[in-house]
């Protein structure tokens, strides 16, 4: 994940994630760790002062 700080009160994230699945020889002939699915995100946070 990276962040980057605004000023202090606003922040802005940008990250991914990764899901892996470990699969035996029996499930379509593939052995070991595999990469299943992948998300990318990212977030502003702001303070708005009224």
């Amino acid at each position: 994940m990276l962040t980057y700080r605004l000023n202090p009160f606003s922040i802005f994230y940008v990250g991914s994630t990764r899901d892996y699945r470990d699969l035996t020889m029996a499930q379509n002939g593939i052995e070991g760790w595999t990469l299943m699915d992948r998300q990318y995100f990212m977030k502003l946070q702001y303070l708005f002062q009224i």
